[in-house]
């Protein structure tokens, strides 16, 4: 598995939308990522990342070529049931993550390779040489971005990267995540101008140095590494500018219900009726059984329309689509013969069913009352899909990207196949945060505008132009057979795309 490899880059920036890149690099205002890399590069037109459009899963697909129900971490924040504790890895306790949840059989990018480098949270470096970023220097940069800004953090964290990488240039993979991007997205908005110019000031400050050179660093044009090497551009995540506001906790707590939302007391815990774990978009609810007064006895669907109250019943589904910043419910559904996955709307109420057959993904969706809570019925192309029959993903991925929900229908059966995952999921608005709190952006939810990232793979053998759809589970799949590594390639859940590679 370890033999000498070719020189890679892994680039991950954090909240960059699709549109909003490849913009600014088609009109030339990234002019040195243009140059060196996309003018030669294979872009893909629609790639897609997991759903919650979060970091933790954002990330671990991109790293890991897998989704949460194989690597078993759903979301930035829900709770562990058979150990009664809340995960909340939006904040240090990220660099837990690889100590609890995660399925130490899957194996992260690091691992193929013989020497690998992670300029990101050790969390995110399993199996790596090198990692960069540990929980005291997240602190100290959290301080110093409060102090003077983000780009003393920016220039400081490209410098070190830089001089790093050039003691350390005779091959393997560096992985380089900039979180100070999310911050700005999250401050200022993901379309605002303080954030377009930190990607330009990204462009002059790495992608220009790295390729040209700068203060005793040649450069890798002239070192003759610019065509010999790979370098993949993706992102965790999109977003969307914020305009409506609400305290979640506020609006759940007005059931007649016990509910937490933070670690307490075992005894605390053990009164209540609901546990939440939410982030801005978000939202997992787990629900303990009526009859028998237990976190680990699954609440069946008809108890989640009549959960008793002290004074009556409750429908938990109706009650949450009543908040106002919440779009869309998510319950699984077991009867007798089948199992769905339930999706409801204000408008409608739909159905999703799964089966894999001669190891392909077949996906049945029907809509079961009222309008399309999806709204696929309103694309034409769609109609041979919505039929209660089942088809093959790969139908489905050809028509996805025209829709606002483009990875609902595979993701949502993950989630709940996700072994920590809760009885209700839940998701926000566009537009919307489910905190009061004063933010520019937010992400987190399964719309197209926060899913669409960029992908963009340039190196030996790759075919410049563009192809239609992939997804950021497909980058480490395609750049192993790249690499030709002796691995199980039906271990992950992205494809190798064949359609990149010169012939």
């Amino acid at each position: 598995m370890k033999n000498a490899d070719s020189l890679t880059f892994l680039m991950i920036f954090d909240h960059v939308r699709a549109d909003i890149l490849y913009n600014l690099i088609q009109t030339n205002q990234m002019p040195y990522l243009k140059k060196y890399i996309f003018d030669r590069a294979a872009t893909v037109e629609n790639c897609f990342t997991s759903f919650p459009t979060n970091t933790i899963p954002g990330h671990l697909a991109i790293l890991t070529g897998c989704y949460a129900d194989k690597h078993h971490v759903p979301a930035m924040k829900f709770w562990n049931l058979s150990q009664m504790t809340f995960r909340d890895y939006s904040g240090l306790d990220i660099f837990n993550l690889l100590q609890d949840e995660y399925n130490e059989k899957i194996p992260m990018i690091y691992e193929f390779f013989s020497k690998s480098e992670a300029f990101t949270a050790s969390s995110f470096a399993k199996g790596a040489n090198f990692t960069y970023l540990n929980k005291m220097r997240m602190i100290f940069f959290y301080i110093l971005q409060m102090a003077i800004g983000y780009k003393t953090i920016l220039i400081h964290s490209l410098k070190t990267f830089l001089r790093h990488f050039k003691k350390n240039i005779s091959g393997g993979i560096f992985v380089l995540w900039l979180p100070i991007s999310d911050l700005i997205g999250h401050n200022k908005g993901p379309t605002s101008p303080e954030f377009i110019q930190h990607l330009v000031e990204i462009d002059q400050m790495l992608f220009r140095i790295l390729f040209e050179g700068y203060k005793g660093w040649e450069g890798l044009n002239k070192l003759g590494l610019s065509e010999s090497s790979y370098f993949i551009i993706t992102a965790d995540h999109g977003g969307f500018p914020v305009r409506m506001k609400s305290e979640l906790i506020k609006d759940l707590k007005l059931l007649p219900l016990q509910i937490k939302h933070k670690q307490a007391s075992l005894q605390s815990l053990n009164k209540c009726d609901l546990l939440i774990a939410y982030t801005d978009g978000f939202g997992i609810l787990y629900v303990k059984n009526p009859l028998t007064k237990n976190w680990q006895d699954k609440v069946e669907y008809p108890q989640l329309l009549a959960y008793p109250t002290p004074n009556n019943s409750v429908n938990l589904i109706n009650y949450l689509l009543k908040i106002p910043t919440i779009s869309h419910v998510f319950v699984k559904r077991k009867d007798l013969s089948s199992l769905s996955y339930m999706v409801f709307s204000s408008e409608g109420t739909s159905q999703i069913q799964r089966k894999i057959a001669d190891h392909a993904r077949l996906i049945s969706y029907q809509v079961l009352s009222d309008k399309d809570p999806l709204g696929y019925l309103n694309n034409p192309k769609m109609d041979n899909l919505i039929d209660g029959a089942f088809h093959s993903f790969t139908e489905w991925s050809a028509v996805l990207p025209e829709t606002n929900y483009p990875t609902l229908v595979d993701q949502i059966p993950r989630l709940f196949d996700c072994e920590t995952m809760g009885d209700v999921l839940f998701m926000g608005k566009e537009g919307a945060s489910f905190t009061a709190k004063e933010k520019g952006g937010t992400h987190d939810t399964g719309v197209f505008i926060c899913s669409r990232v960029p992908l963009i793979i340039a190196g030996p053998s790759i075919k410049h132009g563009t192809i239609a759809t992939a997804r950021t589970v497909d980058i480490v799949p395609t750049l192993l057979s790249l690499l030709k590594k002796p691995v199980d390639f039906s271990e992950f859940d992205g494809r190798v795309l064949s359609e990149m590679v010169q012939k």
